[in-house]
């Protein structure tokens, strides 16, 4: 890669056939909401972007998380403690937000 890997907990990658030495990537973290990225499709169509947050939302809304997962209870996933404070603040009001 030309550029550093991001320093994030979870990474898009993206390439096109082909030309799968050349790729982009994107950073995700669970504090920010997930970044809009292209798709490429075959030529000559172009590329189409995929708003994966939305599709994260709308799944989480349809399904009732927030009614079947108590937020308040401990995290039983090793988080950093930044990523431990911020979850612990979303806790402390009941809720995770975006």
């Amino acid at each position: 890669m030309l550029d550093p890997w991001p320093e994030s907990p979870y990474s898009i990658l993206v390439a096109r056939a082909r030309e799968y030495d050349l790729c982009q990537v994107w950073p995700v973290d669970f504090q920010r909401p997930s970044p809009v990225f292209p798709v490429p499709l075959s030529k000559p169509d172009p590329d189409i972007s995929l708003n994966l947050q939305s599709m994260i939302d709308s799944i989480y809304a349809r399904s009732r998380y927030e009614r079947s997962i108590d937020y308040r209870k401990p995290v039983t996933h090793p988080f950093d403690p930044a990523g431990s404070r911020w979850l612990e603040q979303r806790s402390q009001a009941g809720r995770v937000s975006r």
